[in-house]
This record gives C-alpha cells, structure tokens and sequence, in this order.
C-alpha cells in the first residue's frame, strides 16, 4: 500500500522519476563502467467495472455486547485492532449540549436513535462534539476505529477506543450541568476478513450506508493491477480473503495495487468495509 513516503520504487515495483534521479547521481561514482538495465516494469491489466451487489450494514451485524458501568479500551477485550461500537442511554434535554471524549483513538462517529450528528478526528484533536436537544432514554452510539498505533516517543503506549472519560454538559434549570456518562454497551468488531464474510449472512439492500459491500469481477488471465476507490469512504479492502490495505477519501490511498499472485483465473471476491459510507 501507498503510504506517500516518497520511495523511488513505488508500490507496483515499478522506478519512480526520483528512482531515475538517484540512478544518474550514482553513475557519477561507478569508474566510469556502465550501470546494469533497469528491469522493465511489470505490466498491469486493466479490469472491467463490476458492481458490489451484496450489503452488510455495520449495525445490523453486530456481535453480542458487552456490559461495563465503566468505559473500557479494545485492549480490555483482547482486540488489538478493527472498531468498537460504545452504546448507553441519555438524559433528556430540552436544549443543545456537549459532548466531551477525554481521547477518542482514533476516528469517532457519533449518532442518536441512529441518526449521524457528527464525528471527532484524533489527527485534529477533536474532543467536543455539539449535540441537539434529546428525549430521555435516547441512544448515543459512537462507532470507534483504531487506524494504527504511534511507535515512537511518549505516545507509543498507545491504547484504541475511547481512552478515558465521556461527559455530557447541558443546561438544566438555568444552570449549566455535567453528566459523566456510564452503563455501557461496548461490541467489538475486529477487522479481518472472517468478521467480513460473516456479516453477509444477513444482507441488505441499503447501499450507501456504512458497512461491508461485497462484489466479484472475472479475469481470463491473472496479473498485477491496481483498484480506484476514489468514490468510497473510509475503510478496508479484502480481495480474494487478502488484505489489501486501508481507503480514505482523503487520500493519498485512493487506489490500491493488486498483486496478482493473489489473483486467479475465473471468479474473484473483493470485499470492502466502508465506515463512513
């Protein structure tokens, strides 16, 4: 995958400009002897566009919870990796209020009655969220995804979900009052490709929504090749029961390169989960 870090053979094994830039510099110091051909590139093949017929919503496909007066990370449950769903009910309020995440690592998305109201970025250090007025006994869910783990300096203990405390702030009786939030409801929901394939055992047809989409496209000879994902959201890439890598919209993985040793003649599954939608 593309982590934009400027190699000079690019994911695809293929020689960059920068790769041509470094060869030329370095044939200064070879005596003056020719330097060995540059391998040819390896040729990639274009495959038609197929659709992703089958849809597996995230919140219709979720595994047995588990209940905590206390918030809890995903480590306290043995997931290391993939997204958490937080659940519990609110307070009535006749007015706006607050939402307070101490640290939500790493990308929280936050809905009442299942309705999106918005999300909080670690990478901007989003930690308040304005909600609308609620009914009591309303549900607040935030959907929870670890996007990797910081490896250097203070950070590196670097724990997924929400790390810490929630707290709502609301006016009430013309004071301004603060909850922290308890009983909850936490599911995990581990990112590989078995919590994939079984969330297609209940399929929708509510496309465009958060979730797992499903698709199979046919190829006469197998090749490396690469995926366009600049119309999707957020999320992760299985093909053939392969991680391929993770999507954003907001780049720079908007393609993913395909090997096509993990490609064979006939049918092909590619699976991908869209947090975002």
């Amino acid at each position: 995958s593309s982590y934009d870090y400027d190699a000079p053979i690019n994911e695809a094994g293929q020689a960059t400009p920068k790769y041509h830039e470094l060869r030329n510099m370095l044939a200064q110091y070879n005596d003056g002897k020719p330097l060995p051909e540059v391998p040819a590139a390896m040729p990639v093949q274009t495959v038609a566009e197929f659709q992703m017929t089958a849809v597996a919503p995230i919140f219709d496909n979720l595994p047995e919870p588990i209940h905590s007066e206390e918030i809890k990370t995903m480590e306290e449950f043995d997931q290391g990796w993939g997204s958490m769903l937080y659940r519990t009910t609110l307070k009535g309020t006749d007015s706006q209020s607050r939402l307070t995440i101490t640290d939500a690592h790493d990308y929280a998305q936050v809905f009442i009655d299942g309705k999106y109201i918005g999300k909080m970025d670690r990478r901007l250090g989003e930690k308040v969220l304005t909600l609308p007025s609620v009914r009591e006994g309303a549900v607040l869910d935030i959907l929870v995804e670890a996007m990797g783990r910081i490896n250097f300096g203070r950070a590196i203990k670097d724990f997924k979900g929400i790390v810490g405390d929630m707290k709502l702030t609301a006016e009430e009786n013309g004071h301004e009052v603060t909850w922290n939030l308890k009983n909850w409801s936490m599911t995990t929901i581990p990112d590989d490709y078995q919590t994939a394939v079984k969330a297609f055992e209940k399929k929708s047809d509510n496309k465009g929504t958060r979730g797992y989409y499903r698709g199979y496209f046919n190829l006469k000879k197998v090749g490396d090749t690469f995926l366009n994902f600049e119309t999707w959201g957020k999320g992760q890439v299985y093909v053939n029961g392969h991680a391929m890598g993770r999507i954003w919209y907001i780049g720079p993985q908007q393609t993913l390169f395909i090997p096509g040793c993990w490609l064979k003649k006939g049918k092909n599954e590619i699976i991908v989960l869209d947090v975002v939608g």
